[in-house]
C-alpha cells in the first residue's frame, strides 16, 4: 500500500490560468487539473500530488515551472519517512 505525506492544500496552491493553449493556439481551452498518481522510489510507492494544465482540445497536457515534477516529489517523501524511521531506532 503506497504512503502518504502530504496535504491537499500542498495541491490547492493557484496557478496563473491560460487563456491560449501554447500548443494548438486553442483558446479557452486549457484547464488546471489537481490530481494524484503513483510514483516509486528505491522500491517504495508513494501517491504523489500531481498539477498540470490540460487542453480540451489538443488534448496536451503541459506544466510550468513553477510546477514540482512528481518523482521530485516522491524522493522528498522517501527521504522524510527515511529520517522518521532512522529516529525510532
Amino acid at each position: 500500500m503506497p504512503d502518504q505525506f502530504w496535504s491537499a492544500a500542498e495541491c490547492a496552491k493557484p496557478m496563473k490560468p491560460f487563456d491560449i493553449c501554447p500548443n494548438c493556439a486553442g483558446q479557452g481551452t486549457v484547464h488546471y487539473v489537481v490530481s494524484t498518481e503513483n510514483r516509486t522510489f528505491k522500491g517504495e510507492t508513494f501517491i504523489v500530488p500531481v498539477q498540470y494544465f490540460s487542453c480540451e482540445r489538443c488534448k496536451e497536457s503541459f506544466q510550468t515551472m513553477e510546477m514540482e515534477d512528481s518523482l521530485v516529489k516522491a524522493r522528498e517523501m522517501y527521504w522524510a519517512k527515511s529520517r522518521i524511521a532512522r529516529s525510532g531506532d
